[in-house]
């Protein structure tokens, strides 16, 4: 799985056209603006959050924005691929649902699940970023 979300990432920043994104005008961080994707292949591929976060990761990456993938594995056996990332103080995670502000600085993965799960009620059992 790791190989294969590398790819895609490696994939996605060759040919994501980063022209249209925010540029401040008196901030000297980038503000990039994600919305939920709209119908289209990768909302019906399988693993289609990998290919979203893949996506999202390397946009923001450009843009010169800490951001790193976070895979959380759920109590059912299932697992999500999410963007997380920081355009200020505050982190923020990227999925198909669009972005949720976590209101903390913290980088540890545990750390950012669980206000994910509280904020989205979602019973994850394991986080990490992938390397």
């Amino acid at each position: 799985m790791f190989l294969r979300v590398f790819a895609l990432a490696v994939l996605a920043a060759i040919v994501i056209d980063t022209s249209d994104l925010a540029r401040p005008q008196t901030s000297s961080s980038p503000i990039v603006e994600l919305s939920p994707p709209t119908a289209g292949p990768e909302t019906v591929l399988p693993n289609g959050c990998e290919v979203l976060a893949a996506q999202a990761y390397a946009r923001l990456r450009s843009a010169g924005i800490w951001t790193r993938i976070l895979i959380v594995s759920y109590e059912d056996g299932g697992a999500h691929a999410l963007c997380v990332f920081q355009p200020a103080w505050q982190i923020c995670v990227y999925d198909d649902t669009g972005t949720v502000d976590l209101a903390t600085n913290s980088h540890h993965p545990d750390e950012i699940a669980n206000l994910l799960a509280i904020r989205k009620e979602w019973k994850i059992v394991s986080a990490r970023f992938l390397k």
